[in-house]
């Protein structure tokens, strides 16, 4: 699976989205699976997967590590997830993390998104 900088920046769009209005869903996956195939992948070959994680940001940066193997973890413990992962036609993916504060006490909100698909 290759890296793909278009996957990338709609990923990167809907954490924004989500960090702007609080929904943390898959909302609008029909307008970015469309998006996707404007952009020349392979039609009803997009995937997505998202994940949160809320920590102190002294911890999202000292134990990166951590964090990101508990976020895949979660991947992989979830049918859903793991399928898309696995998907062998899934030749390109786009990996975005954004961070938020979220409350008191130096705490932020990770979100991860990872869209999948053919080109």
């Amino acid at each position: 699976m290759l890296p793909d900088l278009d996957l990338f920046g709609i990923a990167l769009a809907h954490n924004n989205y989500m960090r702007n209005t609080g929904d943390r869903k898959h909302t609008g996956w029909e307008r970015r699976s469309e998006l996707t195939t404007d952009l020349g992948f392979a039609p009803a070959s997009y995937a997505e997967n998202l994940a949160f994680c809320e920590c102190y940001l002294l911890e999202a940066v000292l134990e990166q590590e951590r964090v990101v193997e508990s976020i895949v973890n979660g991947w992989l413990d979830s049918k859903g997830h793991k399928e898309n992962i696995e998907i062998e036609t899934h030749s390109r993916s786009g990996l975005a993390c954004s961070i938020a504060p979220c409350g008191a006490d130096n705490r932020v909100l990770i979100y991860v998104t990872q869209i999948f698909a053919d080109r």
